[in-house]
């Protein structure tokens, strides 16, 4: 068993999600197990009738504005590698 990510168009993926299966050129069947948006990563329930908000602009990724952000917490990644600073005693009290 294997799994690949297939572009559909919009007539497509709903044809997909109807039948289990869409065909592909040269009449080769693949069955469908999930849909979904390839830039948002929705469903594509959530995602038909509504414009793809990552297809316009990338704020979902963000954390917020940048003074209101939650900073980085130092135990959750290695700042040896990463090159930062952890200020406060932290690191050596979170190993």
């Amino acid at each position: 068993m294997a799994a690949a990510t297939v572009g559909l168009s919009l007539k497509q993926a709903r044809h997909a999600l109807l039948r289990h299966s869409v065909r592909l050129p040269k009449q080769i069947r693949i069955d469908v197990l999930d849909i979904y948006c390839d830039q948002c990563r929705r469903t594509f329930d959530d995602v038909c009738d509504e414009p793809c908000i990552a297809a316009t602009t990338a704020e979902h990724l963000r954390g917020g504005p940048i003074g209101e952000r939650k900073k980085r917490a130092h135990h959750k990644h290695n700042c040896e590698l990463l090159g930062c600073d952890p200020s406060g005693g932290s690191v050596a009290d979170a190993g």
